[in-house]
């Protein structure tokens, strides 16, 4: 991953790394633990991008209808398709 990424995207690669060790472990759990990692990495991807402000994402999206997006992860993916679809 590159080293000048943006500040927000600091979180999910840290969670995104250490799924990556994780799996260089070869074990059930670590593979499950991995999974977690990952899951939790993508909701927060989603979730952080969707919500930065429309100056950096050029992104437009009311509160509301973010808090409701951020409920669910199938919500979050619809987002993703509907403002992003030109960065999938």
């Amino acid at each position: 991953m590159p080293k000048n990424n943006a500040p927000w995207t600091t979180g999910p690669s840290e969670l995104l790394k250490h799924a990556l060790k994780l799996l260089q472990s070869d074990s059930d759990s670590n593979r499950r633990i991995a999974m977690i990692c990952i899951d939790n990495s993508v909701e927060l991807i989603f979730k952080t991008f969707l919500g930065l402000p429309t100056r950096i994402s050029r992104i437009k999206i009311p509160r509301k209808e973010f808090e409701e997006i951020s409920e669910s992860f199938p919500k979050l993916l619809n987002a993703m398709e509907t403002y992003a679809n030109d960065r999938i």
